[in-house]
């Protein structure tokens, strides 16, 4: 989970880059949204962690069934993720897509999509193995971890849920807060001449920005889109095929090119320093103006 938070921050970065109040609107809302549903998504590890005394995924393969809140938050926080409605990333999607598009960024979408439909993969591919799956072995954990309290706790106390059923909760209505205070605040950030106004002569501006409205059907149909190849990605990832049984080429392609992006994070800093520079470059390139 705390990967994955690189490619939100990736995202974060090209509404930035935009330097557009609608771009930053759609900043907001991502930040605020993702904290929110990341937030809970650690709280419910942790409850996994206190239960189990692991957070490895295949040694809790199956054992998460009697836990209800984790399970669904788990669930909930893989498809808000996605982008469901009217979450804060969907409101994310939708505003900076049209911020983008205004600038000829035709490649915003397809990199949300990608970079959202593998962020949530990754946690639903952990719902499916934790929460889904039969489970496996004897019960017993091999990367063991001590435990957190004196006790083991039969059963987890609300003060352990409660949290992140909030912050789950306001990850998924921030998309229905109003846009004005938002949008206001954008176009103040964005305003160099009051800025200078404010330093050089004492004057408040208060610029006027219309709220963008996350409603449109390219707003919806871009996490729809994450969504459906999120639950994809996922089931590929936990389903095994039968002993003696030639993979499907797709499987075997997608399981090459899963080879190869293993073999480029080599986990070594320079090569990472490389990666980033490169990125960046990148970044550069396709924000540039003409």
């Amino acid at each position: 989970m705390a990967y994955s938070t690189i490619s939100h921050v990736g995202l974060l970065l090209i509404g930035v880059a935009a330097k557009t109040p609608d771009a930053l609107a759609g900043t907001a809302y991502s930040l605020a949204g993702h904290a929110g549903v990341k937030g809970a998504l650690f709280l419910a590890a942790g409850a996994l962690l206190n239960r189990h005394e692991t957070v490895d995924e295949h040694d809790l393969r199956g054992r998460g069934r009697g836990m209800p809140v984790a399970n669904a938050t788990f669930l909930l926080g893989a498809l808000i993720l996605a982008g469901l409605p009217p979450s804060g990333l969907w409101a994310m999607h939708a505003i900076t897509e049209h911020a983008a598009g205004r600038l000829g960024w035709w490649w915003f979408t397809p990199v949300a999509v990608t970079a959202s439909a593998l962020t949530a993969s990754a946690v639903l591919r952990v719902w499916l193995r934790v929460f889904r799956d039969a489970p496996a072995g004897d019960g017993r954990t091999h990367d063991h971890e001590d435990p957190e309290t004196r006790t083991p706790l039969r059963s987890l106390p609300w003060t352990m849920s409660a949290p992140g059923a909030v912050l789950l909760a306001a990850a998924l209505v921030l998309g229905l807060l109003p846009g004005g205070p938002i949008a206001q605040a954008s176009a103040v950030f964005t305003d160099q001449a009051g800025y200078a106004a404010l330093v050089l002569d004492g004057q408040v501006a208060h610029p006027h920005a219309t709220p963008a409205d996350p409603w449109t059907l390219s707003g919806l149909l871009g996490p729809l889109l994450s969504l459906v190849l999120a639950v994809l990605i996922a089931v590929h990832a936990v389903r095994r095929p039968t002993s003696g049984t030639r993979p499907h080429p797709v499987r075997r392609a997608a399981d090459a090119a899963a080879g190869r992006l293993h073999a480029l994070h080599s986990g070594h800093i320079g090569d990472y320093a490389a990666w980033l520079t490169a990125g960046v470059a990148v970044l550069a390139l396709l924000t540039a103006g003409p």
